[in-house]
């Protein structure tokens, strides 16, 4: 029995988190330290979550929230009412619905540490019923995610600023020969316009365009070519790109 529980305390220790049991809390009782949670809205007793605090909670918490298990325990400090504000109401909300159908809850939310910085927590637990289906207790685990919440963030701006750049990119980009053949397509929402069966790799844009059209897209190339010192640079065998 004492190798079982010294594995057991190994293997919290080594926890990357923490685990917990919550008991119910006496009607109308408060953490002791914070005389602020008397005027809480949150502690009018008809949420599940509020009702509950720990009774147990490996000493991973410390390391997570900056306070010692005995803080949450001994009734020192409120866990739930240093849930961000704004996701309050929605945890609260999906752990009682979760409880009421005796299922498992999971839950992902910030939590305001001991130095004032916040970190995301992913939660998983669930409900220890009796014999009548009254809950009497909650039983999970707790996990610091916020490595990985930042690394959506990041992922998130980097695709909105490629929406956004995409947005300023010209919707055909083509690099063609200096006779008119086809290179290269860089395509956008024109394209779709376009008859992509035509628009293809080594084609002419004789071939693509209307004859007058065609010339007339081939001087508008040939002169827009930059000059140097010495005069207009010959055309023949040079790239030439056209934007659209």
């Amino acid at each position: 029995m004492q190798d079982l529980e010294h594995r057991l305390q190994d293997f919290m220790h080594h926890f990357p988190g923490c685990i917990y049991y919550k008991v119910p809390l006496q009607e109308g009782s408060i953490d002791r330290c914070d005389p602020q949670l008397s005027n809480e809205p949150s502690w009018s007793g008809k949420s599940w979550h509020d009702r509950f605090r720990f009774s147990f909670v490996s000493g991973g918490i410390a390391t997570m929230t900056g306070y010692d298990p005995e803080d949450y325990t001994g009734g020192h400090v409120s866990y739930d009412l240093h849930i961000h504000l704004q996701e309050q109401d929605w945890v609260w909300g999906q752990l009682q619905a979760a409880l009421d159908q005796q299922q498992p809850y999971q839950l992902e939310y910030r939590l305001k540490r001991r130095d004032s910085s916040w970190i995301w927590v992913w939660e998983r637990g669930c409900g220890v019923f009796d014999a009548a289906d009254q809950c009497v207790g909650l039983e999970g685990i707790l996990l610091d995610i916020s490595d990985r919440k930042q690394v959506e963030i990041d992922l998130r701006r980097s695709d909105t600023q490629r929406q956004a750049l995409l947005k300023l990119l010209p919707d055909l980009v083509i690099h063609m020969q200096d006779d008119g053949t086809y290179l290269q397509f860089i395509s956008g929402g024109l394209v779709q316009i376009l008859n992509q069966n035509k628009m293809r790799q080594g084609i002419n844009i004789y071939e693509m365009l209307p004859m007058d059209l065609a010339m007339e897209r081939m001087r508008y190339l040939s002169t827009g070519q930059k000059s140097d010192q010495n005069g207009p640079k010959p055309l023949q065998g040079r790239h030439l790109s056209l934007i659209v």
